[in-house]
């Protein structure tokens, strides 16, 4: 069986047992506001062995019910989460922060908003360089410009301004869905590039010329530019003579 001692060891680690200290020293501090990682350092050293998340949740209720929640940095987690996603990247300072929520009651230290800031701007920052975090931006932009068709390359360079650090590739099969569903696809070089490369193959004795394939499409319902279409063309002949250089293109003819 357990010695008394004992069994007020183990009363001792549980968080139960500070409740009435903690509202007392939450009281007796009105109108000002014992942090609570203060708290927390206080019954640990009292023999506490539980989480600060356990005497966070609390805080909050002893503090909402004593009508001095509004001093505690719990209270304004979501006014400054909203803060930083509706200004522009570096606009908002911590000063100007700091300074918002002390008028509004906050009586906190300083160092424990720069440290919710730095977590919140690194998981803003990490978000930023994934296709996710672009695509209501990307499907604006596409619908604002209809029934014309803005190309990928410039999309591409847009997203990559505000912290994209994906591929193009994966923006191209993205932006091809999102206009297929708009009904726009045969706007984009993407539509015809399986019939660009046919026509060049079925050409033998003399090539079309990138005007004449740019008109073509043109009457299909192409968007885009001729440089986009200059481009494309110059990598499939490049391709194209590469592979007639190999005896493998030969076999057939040989045979």
């Amino acid at each position: 069986m357990r010695t008394v001692r004992e069994e007020e060891g183990i009363r001792k680690t549980s968080f139960r047992f500070y409740k009435d200290y903690l509202t007392k020293r939450v009281k007796d501090a009105v109108p000002e506001c014992v942090s609570t990682r203060q708290l927390f350092k206080e019954i640990v050293v009292k023999g506490y062995r539980g989480s600060l998340g356990t005497l966070e949740k609390f805080l909050c209720t002893v503090r909402k019910k004593e009508g001095i929640r509004k001093t505690s940095f719990r209270f304004y987690k979501d006014y400054l989460v909203k803060r930083l996603e509706g200004a522009s990247p570096g606009c908002v300072s911590t000063k100007q922060l700091f300074e918002e929520i002390v008028a509004q009651g906050y009586q906190g230290s300083r160092r424990t908003l720069q440290r919710f800031l730095c977590t919140v701007r690194a998981k803003e920052k990490m978000q930023k360089t994934s296709l996710h975090f672009h695509k209501d931006y990307l499907v604006k932009r596409v619908k604002d410009a209809v029934p014309d068709c803005t190309s990928t390359k410039q999309l591409f360079k847009e997203i990559k301004d505000q912290g994209y650090q994906g591929s193009l590739e994966r923006l191209e099969r993205f932006l091809c869905t999102v206009r297929k569903k708009e009904g726009i696809r045969k706007a984009s070089l993407h539509f015809y590039k399986n019939y660009l490369v046919k026509r060049l193959e079925n050409v033998s004795t003399v090539r079309a010329s990138t005007n004449q394939l740019f008109e073509e499409i043109i009457a299909q319902g192409y968007r885009g530019s001729l440089r986009t279409l200059q481009r494309f063309l110059r990598t499939v002949r490049n391709k194209e003579e590469m592979q007639r250089t190999s005896l493998h293109f030969h076999k057939d003819y040989l045979a």
